[in-house]
């Protein structure tokens, strides 16, 4: 489950990582950048891994 709040072209291009596609295919797809792809994709990752840090810690509470 994604716990980030993603809009528009951001939204866009997760999904469209989670499909599989890579940063480049998603670039030239959403007519962003290939900084800006890597940028969505990484802020997620980061955002989801803190997220699970929280509930791990909140469980072991």
């Amino acid at each position: 489950m994604l716990n980030v709040n993603l809009a528009g072209a951001d939204w866009r291009i997760w999904d469209l990582h989670a499909e599989g596609f890579a940063v480049r295919r998603i670039a030239a797809m959403t007519g962003a950048t290939d900084d800006k792809v890597r940028s969505v994709v990484t802020g997620v990752w980061h955002d989801e891994k803190l997220a699970a840090r929280e509930a791990k810690r909140k469980s072991a509470a």
